[in-house]
């Protein structure tokens, strides 16, 4: 994917460091911290804030990957189409709601310029 696709593995690139630094830090401490480890709600109330926003930054790194995968990795244009089918599926279960409507938009642009191929 490398030398084929660069964008596609930028866009991996950039997902990757995204789960390392938002999903992969550290988390507050808790009750499950230990026997003197301290509850703070304003603590947890930022961190599940942060992570909130995360996750909806992640759902648009997904949907770039998704987008230029099915458009540069696939020689067949019914292979790119059908990697958007599934994309929308999935969307539709399980992207934030405040996500979907421009993870749709971008679906549909892709799958117009895959159709013009």
């Amino acid at each position: 994917v490398m030398f084929r696709c660069p964008a596609l593995f930028n866009l991996f690139l950039k997902a990757g460091k995204h789960v390392k630094q938002e999903f992969l830090s550290e988390e507050p401490e808790g009750p499950l911290g230990g026997a003197d480890a301290a509850l703070s709600a304003g603590n947890l109330y930022g961190f599940a804030m942060k992570r909130q926003a995360a996750v909806i930054r992640h759902v648009q790194i997904m949907t770039e990957c998704i987008s230029e995968a099915s458009t540069s990795l696939f020689e067949d244009k019914q292979d790119g189409l059908d990697l958007i089918n599934v994309a929308e599926g999935f969307y539709k279960v399980e992207c934030p709601v405040s996500e979907r409507q421009a993870a749709t938009k971008i679906f549909r642009a892709t799958t117009d310029a895959l159709r013009l191929r």
